[in-house]
């Protein structure tokens, strides 16, 4: 019984001893010891800093920047479209009409035009340029003046006239037959005087 009067002494010594412990580790840290409080007082600023704090950084004067020209100049970087356009000696302009709900020409990308594009560059080089949903023409070639769903039209803007209508043949001129594809080239290489 003696063992057992030992043993039940020594566990409230125990946790009294942790306590104590852990309220002076508390202390000895910094953790709650009673101090009192000093007012916050702001640091000392030379003026050499003063005037350094006061000049933008190099993000911040960019960002001014942007705003202010944000209003004035934000339709600067439209292309003016030039209407009717000039055309060089020797050279045809083509306008194409397409409908951009297959994608917009270059971004994504209209694998119609796309496709367009690389065959009569191949085929003509520099002899024919390429517009392809120019306002002002769409105003003069197209029935709605703008781009209709669904269509592929090829003007000839130096001839104004439709060399080919998607709308109208309900045939792809570009993702059809080759060898239709291949005739209407040889076709617009006549009428256009290119060959």
């Amino acid at each position: 019984m003696a063992a057992r009067g030992r043993h039940t002494l020594a566990l409230p010594l125990l946790a009294l001893l942790a306590i104590a412990l852990r309220f002076a580790a508390r202390t000895f840290v910094g953790g709650s010891s009673p101090q009192v409080p000093q007012a916050v007082r702001p640091p000392v600023v030379s003026g050499a800093t003063a005037m350094l704090a006061q000049r933008m950084t190099a993000k911040e004067k960019q960002a001014a920047r942007a705003k202010a020209k944000q209003g004035v100049e934000t339709n600067k970087d439209k292309k003016i479209e030039i209407w009717p356009v000039e055309i060089p000696e020797g050279v045809t302009v083509l306008h194409v009409e397409y409908g951009q709900e297959g994608g917009i020409f270059p971004q994504p990308g209209n694998q119609e035009v796309l496709e367009f594009y690389r065959t009569l560059q191949i085929r003509f080089g520099h002899k024919v340029r390429i517009i392809h949903n120019s306002s002002p023409a769409l105003a003069e070639f197209s029935p709605t003046g703008t781009w209709r769903k669904g269509s592929f039209e090829v003007v000839d803007v130096g001839g104004k006239k439709l060399l080919y209508s998607k709308l109208s043949n309900g045939v792809s001129l570009v993702n059809g037959d080759q060898k239709y594809f291949n005739k209407w080239l040889d076709e617009v290489a006549e009428k256009c005087a290119l060959a």
